[in-house]
């Protein structure tokens, strides 16, 4: 005598059992997401103000001479931190001072002008002002990077409807400047490029 076939295999029962407890499962995990459960949350520890004004323009002066800018003049005041000053003899609280590694004032001006139906030249003038270094965004470690300006100069042909060359060069004059002041036990600084040029090729269909 052979088995009956129902009897192999999971019951159903077990089947409803599974299915009732993979709806459940379901419905918690949608719940905790919902709820943010599973987000990890990171402490305020610091507040501040920031006020200014930042402004970009950009036209044709000319039909062949085209200018292009920007500006930001930007004030920023630390109003609530909780942690102390690492420098206590320097700053007694973070509370006053502005943000760390942010220029508050920056400045950019590019000229650009049509020489012929195939050329076209056009420079650039960029300016950051003095940036502080600190920790957990307050500038409370006295250290700091100058202001600069950088000159940039481009020349573009443009050979036919499709294709355009471009040559550019960046910090035309070698200006030794910093991009960016990484605080830690022992600060640092990153050293901007130097002079670079390229030459890029381009295609357009």
């Amino acid at each position: 005598m052979t088995p009956d076939r129902r009897d192999a295999g999971l019951r159903p029962a077990w089947w409803t059992l599974i299915l009732l407890t993979t709806i459940v499962l379901l419905v918690y995990v949608l719940m905790s997401l919902f709820a943010g459960t599973f987000r990890s949350y990171v402490p305020v520890i610091l507040t501040s103000d920031r006020a200014g004004l930042v402004m970009e323009t950009g036209g044709k002066v000319t039909d062949k001479w085209s200018l292009f800018g920007g500006l930001v003049l930007m004030q920023s005041e630390v109003t609530r931190s909780l942690v102390p000053s690492p420098q206590p003899l320097l700053y007694a609280s973070n509370v006053g001072l502005p943000l760390a590694n942010v220029a508050h004032q920056s400045f950019s001006l590019l000229s650009k002008y049509q020489l012929t139906d195939m050329w076209e030249l056009g420079g650039q003038a960029v300016f950051r002002s003095k940036v502080y270094g600190g920790t957990l965004l307050a500038a409370n470690e006295g250290t700091s990077i100058p202001s600069y300006w950088r000159f940039d100069a481009f020349a573009e042909a443009k050979i036919d409807k499709n294709w355009r060359l471009k040559l550019y060069v960046n910090n035309i004059f070698n200006k030794l400047y910093y991009d960016a002041l990484y605080q830690s036990a022992t600060p640092f600084t990153l050293e901007a490029p130097g002079r670079a040029a390229y030459l890029v090729l381009s295609a357009r269909y």
